[in-house]
């Protein structure tokens, strides 16, 4: 016999009711309070379909739970009252598979224990993935054939424990790790390029209001000037080139979604479409497990290229001014050598 959870919370919350109302009506209750009493009551039911605030936070206090550290001892002691309510002693994969369902798809229904709770709801979730069950065909003995829906969810988990198991939780900390350094690496990047552009149009500014003025006087420091000016220009306009934004053309084919090739993670891929054909592709992505990693492969590979781009041409300007301004320091010795001789 499968265990049918919802049905049994609809059995257990319509004599809830029942023993409500009574109780209510002894301690002469009016009959909106009873009727609003009720239907919070009702409400708790899974699946949870509140109407009004004060239900759903009913509902949230309902299933608190799983969105708190104690979830699987009080996973247990739930466990042990369906088995005392109902006589029949319920199997461990079996109880299991009902958590992971039941944790994938609650939502808190308050915005208040959404921010509190979702995060350890998700957690809870990810021990119950990552506990695994040593035999997975034990979930087969205890299900009937005639649970299609159970049975395919099994047989989906008996095949993925053939596959090597990848560190998930690892890989995601990967990607986030590399995704922030090759943030602050451009952010680096950047602030290297700005103080490069300050530094030669201050000198450039020097060089216009104070040599040109006394190049009549001094005409043979026109060519130390005019080779350090060109210096600097040449080290700004690598250093804006590094900085400059480069934009793809916005838009990706369905032929670019369905064989993958389209990375959503960057919006210069998508921020001419439309919000149907982005939801469309976003949603796919979300289902797709090798989809998800492949883009955020993708993603940190174009992230590598730009990084690449922007050292580059940075480390141009940098050789620029450096060699240039050695150059035109030597340039004005001589210059000023073969005035004196």
């Amino acid at each position: 016999m499968i265990l049918d959870i919802s049905k049994i919370r609809l059995i257990t919350k319509k004599k809830g009711t029942q023993i409500a109302e009574k109780f209510l009506k002894e301690l002469s209750e009016d009959n909106d309070s009873i009727k609003s009493i009720k239907d919070c009551i009702i409400a708790t039911r899974i699946p949870q379909q509140p109407k009004t605030l004060l239900e759903r936070i009913i509902c949230d206090a309902d299933m608190y739970h799983l969105g708190f550290d104690d979830f699987a001892a009080k996973s247990k002691l739930v466990r042990k009252e369906m088995k005392l309510k109902n006589g029949q002693k319920i199997h461990k994969a079996e109880w299991k598979q009902k958590n992971i369902e039941l944790l994938q798809n609650h939502r808190f229904k308050t915005d208040y224990a959404q921010q509190l709770l979702s995060g350890n709801q998700k957690k809870n979730l990810e021990k119950l993935l990552n506990k695994g069950i040593k035999n997975t065909s034990e979930i087969l003995q205890v299900m009937p054939a005639s649970n299609n829906e159970i049975i395919a969810s099994a047989s989906v988990t008996l095949k993925t424990e053939k596959r090597p198991e990848r560190p998930d939780r690892g890989i995601d900390t990967m990607f986030r790790i590399s995704s922030n350094n090759h943030q602050a690496l451009s952010q680096m990047a950047d602030s290297k390029a700005h103080i490069m552009i300050t530094v030669n149009s201050i000198i450039i500014s020097v060089l216009l209001s104070v040599l040109f003025r006394n190049l009549d006087n001094e005409p043979y420091l026109a060519i130390p000037v005019a080779f350090l000016i060109i210096v600097n220009v040449i080290t700004i306009v690598f250093s804006i080139l590094a900085t400059r934004p480069n934009i793809p053309p916005g838009v990706f084919s369905i032929d670019d979604l369905n064989n993958k090739r389209v990375n959503l993670l960057f919006f210069g891929n998508y921020y001419k479409m439309k919000l149907d054909d982005f939801s469309e592709g976003m949603s796919r992505l979300m289902e797709d497990h090798d989809f998800l990693y492949s883009s955020l492969i993708k993603n940190l590979h174009q992230q590598g290229l730009v990084l690449g781009f922007k050292y580059r041409l940075l480390r141009i300007s940098y050789n620029v001014f450096m060699y240039g301004l050695i150059l035109s320091i030597i340039a004005f010795g001589i210059a000023i050598l073969v005035k004196q001789s």
